[in-house]
């Protein structure tokens, strides 16, 4: 590094924690290396979600950084272990290969090894030809099963060093698409599967409906009790959704207390009663402050309701859902909104 690289980093580090001193965020690792990325504009896409948060609000929340943090940086971070784990698994794949070319090299010697003893036993042979042919004949028969044996070795063991890489590419896959939070499908995985249930519902023909879902007065909450209690609704929230949709649906987390369901083969009317149901079993759920047992009453959902019409692109599902979400909090909170009760200025 030279030195003005040096001069660089250190005028990184100091503009990094000075967002995070005016802000009164944590300064906990992962949150540094945020603003870090941030200032030193490593990451277009995050340097742009953090300056529409600033344009809007003109500052940033722990809990949007933690979001930010888990959409921007974990994402980079699975990546990276997943080309790693792709590369190993490349290396253990080339070794495999490498054995059994040694193996086809010993076979090949051992047969012809044999095809020469089968060219001498052709002639007439004398005791002394013959025992000296049977012995050549055993020591190749018998470096051929110690090859076997090697190379049977060899292969167990890269196979369980494969199925390890296997699992953990598995593991790390699901969790690059998985909210750590909350459990459910995060952005990633919900901008995928809706991309995939659009293109199933042209094919079919048959519908596919979208609920955007809020947690109503959610920064009063977090305000008031905490933000350790705040997640803890979340995840009761979280839960709730995902025992009251069929296997088939979605349930994400959208980004911060808001959250999505993706409804295959479910038409407008259908998604509407699912969505108040979900309303229902959300509001139903009293809140409780484990050490004392204390009741802090009840959480409500806002939430919208679309379909998706023959031609419309996904992102203008999500906007016509949003609106309704929108109308939803404008007309009182806690209560469903469908498409069809929105005005061409979109309320209600």
């Amino acid at each position: 590094m030279t030195a003005h690289d040096l001069l660089h980093t250190v005028a990184f580090g100091e503009t990094a924690m000075g967002h995070i001193k005016r802000m009164n965020l944590s300064a906990e690792p992962e949150s540094y290396a945020l603003w870090y990325t941030y200032v030193a504009g490593r990451d277009p896409a995050l340097k742009q979600a953090v300056n529409g948060i600033f344009a809007l609000k003109g500052t940033v929340s722990q809990a949007e950084v933690d979001d930010l943090r888990r959409k921007y940086l974990l994402a980079a971070d699975r990546a990276h272990q997943i080309h790693r784990i792709g590369e190993r698994l490349g290396d253990e794949v080339d070794q495999v290969v490498g054995m059994i070319e040694a193996a086809m090299g010993v076979a090949a010697s051992l047969d012809q090894d044999l095809s020469v003893s089968s060219q001498r036993l052709a002639n007439p042979v004398n005791r002394q030809i013959l025992r000296g042919i049977v012995e050549a004949v055993i020591s190749a028969t018998k470096e051929m099963q110690q090859e076997n044996a090697r190379l049977g070795r060899s292969l167990n063991q890269t196979h369980h060093q494969i199925s390890k890489l296997q699992e953990n590419l598995v593991s790390i896959t699901k969790e690059s698409l998985t909210d750590p939070l909350t459990g459910l499908a995060n952005r990633r995985h919900f901008d995928q599967s809706l991309s995939g249930a659009s293109l199933e519902a042209d094919r079919t023909g048959q519908s596919l409906s979208l609920l955007m879902a809020d947690v109503d007065y959610f920064k009063n909450f977090n305000d008031t009790h905490g933000h350790q209690l705040g997640d803890h609704v979340l995840r009761l929230i979280a839960t709730a959704l995902r025992q009251n949709v069929k296997g088939q649906d979605i349930v994400a987390r959208y980004g911060g207390e808001e959250f999505a369901v993706i409804l295959p083969d479910t038409t407008l009317q259908q998604a509407e009663l699912v969505a108040d149901k979900l309303r229902r079993v959300v509001a139903a759920n009293e809140i409780i402050r484990r050490p004392t047992g204390e009741s802090l009453g009840h959480v409500t959902l806002s939430i919208g309701v679309a379909t998706l019409h023959t031609g419309e692109t996904t992102q203008a599902l999500i906007e016509v859902a949003d609106a309704c979400l929108y109308a939803a909090k404008k007309s009182g909170r806690n209560r469903v909104v469908c498409e069809t009760s929105l005005s061409h200025d979109g309320t209600t």
